[in-house]
């Protein structure tokens, strides 16, 4: 399995663990999905609940964060990332897991109202992508793919 850890770990800080799921679609126009949210850019996914697989996951955080009715495919890696939240202060490590996703169709209206979808080209999302976990993830994929 390919892995890679991000971030760097602070001394004595008691970090939160956060796995989770994200799904990777590419079109053949070397676009992505990502999912714009308060400023930031985010690959579709997030966190496990409770016995969830990862590909439950990413079915059900793409549909409530997009209204993106999918399927997902290959696992591409497990990426973790030590990191603070800007906003609450805490600290996490977060477990992602990474797979090729397809879309199959947008459906109505996300349930997360905040959450916008974007077409992006892959170069653009490895430059914007808030998680640089995920940016990896993105560059992965597009290299699995070049073959």
């Amino acid at each position: 399995m390919l892995e890679k850890s991000f971030g760097h770990v602070i001394e004595d800080a008691e970090y939160i663990e956060r796995p989770g799921a994200y799904g990777v679609v590419i079109n053949e126009q070397d676009q992505v999905v990502v999912a714009f949210c308060n400023g930031d850019y985010f690959l579709p996914g997030g966190g496990i609940e409770g016995y969830e697989s990862h590909q439950e996951c990413i079915i059900r955080e793409c549909m409530e964060e997009l209204a993106l009715q999918v399927e997902v495919g290959e696992f591409i890696y497990k990426g973790d990332l030590y990191h603070t939240s800007g906003k609450s202060g805490k600290h996490y490590h977060s477990i992602g897991y990474f797979y090729f996703t397809e879309m199959v169709t947008i459906l109505d209206q996300p349930s997360e109202e905040d959450h916008v979808l974007v077409w992006m080209d892959t170069a653009e999302a490895v430059a914007k992508l808030t998680l640089e976990s995920q940016a990896w993830a993105v560059s992965e994929a597009c290299r699995i793919l070049e073959g």
